[in-house]
C-alpha cells in the first residue's frame, strides 16, 4: 500500500543539475485518425518487459507542451525500463487538452485552421462546418491502438499530467472510469467551469502532487493566470477537488499525514496525506508541497523560478507517481466497455 513511509525510500539526490530524465530512452512517434483528425502521441515499450499484458501509464503535457518535451520532463522512460510498464504520451491538438477551463481552441489545430481559412478564401465557398474533436475518444483510441501493438493490461491503464493535462485526466476519470483505474495529476485541480458537471459513476483512484505557493494553479482556485500572459481560465481549490474524490470513493477515514524527508533544502517541504483505502479499495494521497511552485518533485525547473515558484528536489515525483498507480487496485475490463468486478492481481 502507497503510504507514508513508502516514499522514503525513493529520495532522489540530485548533484551538479541533473535531473531524473537525464539521457532517458525515446519513445515512438505513432499517428491515427480520430474523428477525421490526425492525430499523434509517442509511446515507448520497453524491450526488456516479461511477455503478457503490460500496465499502461498515459501521460499529458501541459498548456503549450508537447509529448516529447513532456517525456523529458516526467523521465517516466526509465521507470518504464524497471518495472515493464508501456507509456503513452498523447499530442492536443493547438498544444492543449479540452480540460473543462471552456478556452477556445482551434478545431483541428493552428496550423490546420490557417489552412482551412486560406482555402475558404481561395475558393470563396461558404464554410463548412469544423469537426468537433474529443478528447477523451482520442484517448481511448491511443490505448486501443496501444493494445493492438503490445497487450495491454486494460485494469491498469493510468493517467498524469502536468497543469492543463493534469486537469484533463479528471475528465478521463469522470468519463471514462471503465478505461481508468487512477489518475495523478500535478499542479491540476478540477476546472471551475466543468467542476458541477463533474461525477464519478465509479470509484477511481487519486494522487496529487500540489504547491502551496504555485503563482500559475493557486492552491485556493480562481484565476490561472501565467506570469506575464492573459487569465487562462478558472479552477476549483485543492480542497474542493479532494472532496469529490473523497465522497466517490466512499473514503470517511481521517488521513495518514507525515512530512517527508527534507533533503535538498530547497525551500520547501512535502506533507503528505495517506487516506484509507474505499470500500471497493480505491485509494486517495495528497502530497502538499509547502512553498512548493507549478513544477514537478526532483525535476528540473521548464522556467525561471520568479515566474513558476519552486520546485521540490526532496523526492522525485514522477517515481512517487508510479509506486501510486502500482498500488491501485486494477480496473477491470471487458470488450464490450462495461466494469465488472476488479480481478485479483
Amino acid at each position: 500500500m502507497f503510504t507514508c513511509p513508502l516514499l522514503l525510500l525513493t529520495h532522489l539526490i540530485l548533484a551538479d543539475g541533473a535531473t531524473a530524465e537525464t539521457a532517458a530512452p525515446m519513445a515512438t512517434e505513432r499517428r491515427i485518425e480520430v474523428q477525421g483528425l490526425d492525430r499523434s502521441y509517442l509511446l515507448y515499450a520497453p524491450t526488456a518487459a516479461p511477455a503478457g499484458p503490460r500496465p499502461l501509464v498515459l501521460v499529458f503535457h501541459g498548456e503549450g507542451g508537447d509529448g516529447r518535451r513532456t517525456e523529458a520532463y516526467f523521465g517516466m522512460n526509465r521507470l518504464a525500463d524497471e518495472a515493464g510498464f508501456l507509456v503513452a504520451y498523447p499530442e492536443g491538438l493547438a498544444a492543449m487538452w479540452d480540460d473543462g477551463r471552456e478556452l477556445p481552441r482551434p478545431p483541428s489545430g493552428g496550423v490546420g485552421l490557417a489552412l482551412s481559412l486560406a482555402n475558404r478564401l481561395a475558393s470563396r465557398r461558404p464554410a463548412e462546418p469544423a469537426p468537433v474533436p474529443d478528447d477523451v475518444v482520442f484517448v481511448r483510441a491511443v490505448v486501443d491502438e496501444v493494445d493492438s501493438l503490445h497487450p495491454v493490461d486494460r485494469g491498469r491503464v493510468f493517467a498524469t499530467g502536468m497543469s492543463c493535462g493534469g486537469m484533463f485526466c479528471h475528465r478521463l476519470a469522470a468519463e471514462a472510469p471503465d478505461l481508468i483505474a487512477a489518475v495523478a495529476p500535478v499542479a491540476g485541480p478540477v476546472a471551475l467551469p466543468y467542476f458541477d458537471e463533474f461525477r464519478l459513476g465509479r470509484p477511481v483512484s487519486f494522487f496529487t502532487i500540489q504547491g502551496d505557493a504555485d503563482p500559475i494553479v493557486p492552491i485556493q482556485g480562481g484565476l490561472v493566470y501565467p506570469a506575464g500572459l492573459q487569465v487562462r481560465g478558472r479552477i476549483s481549490s485543492l480542497e474542493e477537488t479532494l472532496a469529490k474524490y473523497l465522497s466517490a470513493t466512499g473514503i470517511e477515514g481521517r488521513p495518514e499525514v507525515c512530512m517527508l524527508e527534507d533533503t535538498a533544502r530547497d525551500g520547501t517541504t512535502t506533507e503528505r496525506r495517506a487516506y484509507p483505502p474505499g470500500a471497493e479499495g480505491p485509494r486517495v494521497v495528497v502530497d502538499l508541497v509547502h512553498g512548493g511552485g507549478h513544477g514537478l518533485p526532483g525535476h528540473r525547473r521548464s522556467h525561471p523560478e520568479w515566474a513558476v515558484g519552486k520546485t521540490s528536489q526532496d523526492y522525485d515525483g514522477s517515481r512517487a507517481i508510479w509506486e501510486f498507480f502500482a498500488s491501485c487496485p486494477p480496473r477491470s475490463f471487458t470488450p464490450t466497455g462495461g466494469v465488472v468486478a476488479a480481478a485479483p492481481r
